[in-house]
């Protein structure tokens, strides 16, 4: 790649190769992770858990529904867990609060639809304008 000089012009030509190692950030395999793992009946271990509120309110949720989480290390990027087994989650006290995290309310209604009772699944202003008909639809 080279820029081009005295304007505004960027010149970019195709690489012979890609070298080196990539980092994905920990978010969107973190939720899936959490999702996935509640419904186990074994332990799951997961590192590089990125911490954002999005991946925090899965954890909340997932505990909520009764899957026990360890934290592993201080910074919490590994973490334990303890699954429910695949019918084993149970119905919360109260509703499951996606806040604001749009993976987790299009993940979570394929988890639940396979659990015995029902489930309430709420978020803030912005979530709750959110169009969830294309989740919703097929698991009717």
């Amino acid at each position: 790649m080279s820029a081009a000089t005295g304007s505004d012009r960027l010149d970019v030509a195709p690489a012979a190769a890609l070298v080196g190692e990539l980092a994905v950030p920990g978010t969107s395999r973190s939720r899936t992770a959490r999702c996935c793992s509640g419904d186990r009946g074994q332990d799951d271990e997961v590192s590089g858990f990125g911490a954002n509120a999005d991946t925090l309110a899965t954890l909340a949720a997932v505990e909520a529904l009764g899957a026990r989480v360890e934290r592993l290390d201080e910074g919490g990027t590994r973490l334990r867990v303890h699954g429910c087994g695949l019918r084993g989650l149970r119905v919360p006290e109260g509703v499951i609060d996606v806040r604001n995290a749009g993976t987790l309310m299009r993940l979570l209604p394929g988890l639940l639809v396979g659990q015995s009772g029902s489930f309430t699944l709420d978020g803030d202003e912005s979530i709750r304008r959110r169009p969830v008909d294309r989740v919703a639809m097929p698991l009717r």
